[in-house]
């Protein structure tokens, strides 16, 4: 996990990085979408992105398609998948089709020439190689900290006035 994390800090395009960003702290709405361990990561962009003010939904692909789900996103949107391999048919779809209406497409996914990167507007491309049969998700959870970590300082404003909004309703629900 460390030689991971070491080779996606070295490797990552801070050019395109920044770019992403922007993109994030610039949309109406983020979406985000994977499938299998994809998902859970996507779940967690999605919930830090809530964290500091940025509007975001994760598609659920539940009693609707991830089709369907996109209907909802327009070009003033943007699209952030995570795919690693096993690559999931479905989500490229959902990339092309929402590509096609003009939405930004943000890639996380572990190599310059996956299907991810070829159909995103931006492809950040993180280390997961793993023993076992899954993705190490290690370096690719250093990377959403730091893009909700550089969204959140592009709007400091917002993010703390966020902050401190989601701090007072905690504090009335916590138990001393």
């Amino acid at each position: 996990d460390i030689k991971n994390i070491n080779e996606t800090l070295f490797m990552i395009d801070h050019s395109r990085f920044s770019e992403a960003v922007s993109f994030i702290a610039s949309a109406s709405e983020v979406y985000t979408a994977g499938l299998g361990i994809s998902y859970l990561l996507a779940e967690v962009l999605g919930y830090q992105l809530t964290q500091v003010g940025i509007k975001a939904r994760n598609f659920r692909n539940g009693w609707a398609s991830l089709q369907e789900e996109s209907l909802f996103i327009t070009e003033k949107d943007v699209l952030i998948i995570f795919s690693f391999p096993p690559y999931s048919h479905e989500t490229i779809e959902l990339a092309r089709s929402v590509k096609k209406r003009g939405v930004k497409v943000i890639a996380i996914t572990n190599k310059s020439t996956s299907p991810a990167a070829s159909i995103s507007d931006i492809a950040l491309t993180v280390k997961s190689e793993n023993m076992l049969y899954t993705n190490s998700f290690a370096a690719i959870s250093v990377i959403i900290n730091a893009i909700t970590t550089e969204a959140a300082r592009l709007n400091k404003k917002k993010a703390k006035e966020w902050l401190k909004k989601l701090n007072e309703i905690e504090q009335g629900h916590l138990i001393n």
